[in-house]
């Protein structure tokens, strides 16, 4: 990928590009798949934008209702973003050139923006600072300044657990990505974990940072499927690694000179930890089996399980927050927007053919178990629950990543990291290969609070105090829009989990829900809170938005 850091300008270059192109569309197949119908050349004015595209694949395919579409060009490998004439404007063309355009369907569901608020859910006596579903969507929970951390049925709206222990703030929590556990952390730098089912304390407290805990992150459970492991960052410049098992801190990373503000835990073997000071330290982890592998030599077993491998270095003020776009990945594990196991194309194929066969059905390892009554029973904690869902986890993560390769070029790698600062910017890297960045995003007048990238990592949002919402393509880190409607700081953003959606939550006591692809102004603003909004998630689903703010209420907002 060429951003504006890495190249040079390229000078002399300026051509005139025709007005019309012949563009031939054809899907995005791995090998050995059915390519599907062949459509005929079309001519496509080169101002086409990908709503245009969109719109006229769909009457080529003859679809009765309308279906969203991806489109690369095919030669590069690049995505057409905003419009096909920004995509091919370095290329030499010609009217006698046909491009070729690949084209993939995007989420087979489709979420709706939320209208309403359904509940308000009281019981916290201070400002909820942190909201968030579980992996399959069935539980929600929050903690804030109470000290407590709260544990809420999502079908019922019930409060289920009121998990007391905590002695300040809670700053942050995390689901474990088999929604088995839970952890939090506070202000006194105590790391506690609670069994969500009985709401119960599990273990004592985990203790070391002599600091507040700035945030969490589970390792994914495609990784390793005891998800056992979690890292916590602290305000005293530490990071540590905790095995929840056993109740003990693995190792401490320790070389950043302030606090660190974000940490994450990458699906492809590498642990970030962002600083106040400045900086991004990559982290290699050491694969936990490979020491009681029988082969394993006595260097192996002497190695150090966490390595730092680079330092990444490039604003100019303290990094406020970290994205992957295999966050959302690594966040929910196993499970698909249904709340059950994931299944492959392959696998569902499969079990449709032997029904038709009329063998017996055969469920993926792992899948949901029909009880007498029926209702279907979600995995638990027995071995062979857990041996499925990490056989899902995992399958889930590499058709993603296939799919990645598939309509991208190599230079453009599967997990990408941005960061965000107060320098008013933001920094996107290529962690696993490369130190330095390979773009700078700027545009934002004000410290940028937030980052998320979009479920399948294709859009980019950030969320500023000058009151914008920002959307960056997530492959390059190109500029999109700007999506202004808040009056007030804007302090978080999350994603629909079919990426097509998004919200921000404000010091304007307001939501707003947003379109990725038409951002001229919000679908939806959201208003009933009574003052500033600090926490936001939308469920796996995509049927629910959870907020939390300074008014200490819980709000649900539905359709």
């Amino acid at each position: 990928m060429e951003g504006p850091i890495r190249k040079k300008a390229r000078a002399g270059q300026a051509q005139e590009l025709p007005e019309t192109m012949v563009v031939r569309f054809s899907p995005a197949t791995a090998e050995g798949e059915d390519a599907g119908p062949q459509l005929p050349p079309v001519d496509v004015p080169l101002s086409a934008t990908t709503l245009q595209l969109e719109r006229l694949l769909n009457e080529l395919l003859e679809k009765d209702e309308r279906v969203p579409f991806a489109f690369y060009v095919t030669e590069e490998k690049s995505e057409v973003v905003a419009s096909l004439k920004d995509t091919v404007k370095d290329r030499n063309l010609s009217t006698e050139t046909v491009l070729e355009i690949n084209y993939e369907p995007l989420s087979l569901f489709k979420v709706h923006p939320m209208t309403r608020c359904t509940d308000s859910l009281p019981g916290h006596t201070d400002a909820l600072l942190h909201v968030s579903f579980s992996p399959d969507g069935e539980q929600l929970a929050s903690g804030g300044g109470d000290t407590t951390v709260r544990f809420w049925n999502v079908a019922s709206r019930m409060p289920r657990h009121v998990c007391k222990g905590h002695r300040n703030h809670v700053l942050c929590t995390a689901w474990s990505p088999d929604g088995l556990r839970f952890a939090s952390g506070d202000r006194n730098g105590e790391l506690r974990l609670w069994d969500p089912a009985t709401g119960a304390a599990v273990g004592k407290p985990l203790t070391g940072h002599r600091q507040w805990i700035t945030s969490l992150a589970w390792e994914p459970q495609h990784a390793n499927p005891a998800c056992e492991r979690l890292i916590s960052g602290s305000k005293d410049g530490t990071a540590r690694v905790w095995n929840v098992r056993t109740g003990r801190s693995e190792m401490t990373l320790t070389g950043h000179s302030d606090s660190i503000e974000a940490v994450r835990w990458g699906g492809e073997g590498l642990l970030y930890t962002a600083s106040r000071d400045k900086t991004i330290m990559v982290w290699a982890v050491r694969d936990p089996l490979a020491v009681l592998a029988p082969d394993a030599s006595e260097e192996d077993k002497r190695a150090t399980p966490f390595k730092l491998i680079r330092v990444l270095k490039g604003h100019a003020h303290r990094i406020n927050s970290i994205a992957l776009s295999t966050d959302y990945l690594n966040r929910t594990g196993a499970f698909d927007h249904t709340g059950k196991f994931f299944v492959s194309e392959e696998e569902k194929k499969k079990n449709n053919k032997q029904e038709s066969e009329g063998m017996k059905e055969v469920k993926p390892e792992g899948a949901a178990k029909e009880t007498q009554g029926g209702a279907t029973k979600k995995a638990k904690k027995s071995a062979f629950d857990r041996d499925g869902a990490f056989a899902a986890a995992k399958a889930r993560y590499e058709t993603a990543k296939a799919q990645h390769a598939r309509t991208h070029d190599a230079s453009v790698p599967f997990e990408r990291l941005v960061s965000c600062s107060d320098d008013l910017t933001l920094y996107m890297w290529h962690p696993t290969t490369d130190k330095k960045p390979v773009e700078r995003l700027f545009g934002h007048q004000q410290p940028v609070s937030h980052i998320s990238f979009s479920p399948d990592g294709r859009f980019l949002a950030s969320a500023s105090f000058d009151r914008k919402v920002k959307l960056w393509c997530g492959r390059t880190g190109k500029f999109l829009s700007t999506l202004h409607g808040h009056v007030g700081h804007v302090y978080w953003v999350c994603w629909a989990p079919d990426s097509r959606l998004l919200c921000s939550a404000s010091k304007d006591s307001t939501l707003k829900v947003w379109s990725a692809r038409d951002s001229r102004k919000p679908k939806q603003t959201l208003s009933g809170h009574f003052d500033e909004v600090y926490a936001l998630d939308w469920s796996p689903n995509g049927e629910l938005i959870a907020s939390g703010g300074k008014d200490r209420v819980l709000k649900i907002w539905a359709e």
